[in-house]
């Protein structure tokens, strides 16, 4: 008995040593740089992977950028209450792009990361906090950090595919990943997301609450998107209109621009540059 207790208890001690080495990989990774934001900037910008694009070079007009790619407005709300608090916000710019609300922005997001914004008060009880504990440190139980994991291996024994240059591409190339991309942010026959909306009005609510000017804006996209998409839209930036927001639509700024363009509707390192110019023209005062 005395033998077997001590079998399990080595086999334990191993499994938790395993595990504090690949939590410092997935922390790393994947949760640390989401959590990294400067406190010392009094304009933000919250938005998905069409605001990340835009990279830090934003910053120096005076402008954080907080984007992260699959942000949802569950993220980003999380994310502003938490700034509130720590930072001194006159104003933020949010993401309203036509598939914002999208249902499928519920599968795609990042709030296993942004709980990390949470004050511990705001759980119901202890069990949801523990779970949340549970979720985040034990990466072996996790099947995101286990997908992590198996990438960064990978990627230590494989060589990095090259992509391809989308102003180079074939129109007909062009296409099909525009209908592609439509196709998976714009379910067909759906509404938009109740969760959404809510998060996204309870940032509008928070916003007002703490006299922080809100600004939509719609980041520009590539013109074969553009046409896939139609008018097709959840309707993210009229909640804000409606709201008394100002609301900028840059969908088809570089509808003429292939050059600017990464793939349907991110900007390169050459549209980043020319369009953070633009936006912070835009916005600030």
């Amino acid at each position: 008995m005395k033998k077997f207790i001590l079998n399990v208890f080595i086999f334990m001690l191993l499994l938790l040593v395993i595990n504090g080495l690949f939590f410092h990989i997935v922390y790393n990774l994947y949760l640390m740089p989401y959590e990294t934001v400067s406190v010392d900037y009094n304009t933000y910008l919250l938005s998905d992977s069409h605001g990340e694009a835009l990279g830090n070079g934003i910053e120096k007009y005076g402008i954080c950028n907080f984007s992260v790619g699959s942000d949802s407005y569950i993220d980003m709300q999380r994310k502003l209450k938490y700034l509130v608090n720590k930072a001194k916000i006159e104003r933020v710019i949010v993401g309203v792009g036509d598939h914002s609300l999208s249902p499928y922005r519920i599968k795609a997001n990042n709030l296993d990361r942004s709980v990390s914004f949470i004050s511990r008060k705001e759980y119901s009880n202890i069990f949801s906090l523990l779970g949340v504990y549970i979720k985040r440190y034990m990466v072996l139980l996790d099947p995101k950090s286990r997908d992590i994991l198996k990438v960064y291996f990978k990627s230590k024994v494989s060589k990095k595919k090259k992509g391809f240059y989308w102003p180079d591409m074939p129109d007909v190339f062009k296409k099909e990943q525009s209908l592609m991309r439509y196709k998976k942010q714009f379910l067909s026959n759906t509404n938009s997301s109740d969760a959404l909306v809510f998060a996204l009005n309870e940032i509008i609510k928070t916003c007002k609450n703490n006299n922080i000017e809100l600004i939509g804006v719609k980041f520009p996209l590539d013109k074969n998107y553009v046409k896939a998409i139609g008018d097709r839209n959840y309707g993210a930036d009229k909640i804000l209109m409606e709201n008394g927001c100002t609301v900028y639509d840059y969908k088809e700024l570089y509808i003429d621009k292939s050059s600017f363009f990464k793939d349907t509707d991110h900007l390169n390192d050459i549209g980043a540059i020319k369009f953070s110019r633009k936006l912070a023209e835009s916005v600030l005062p």
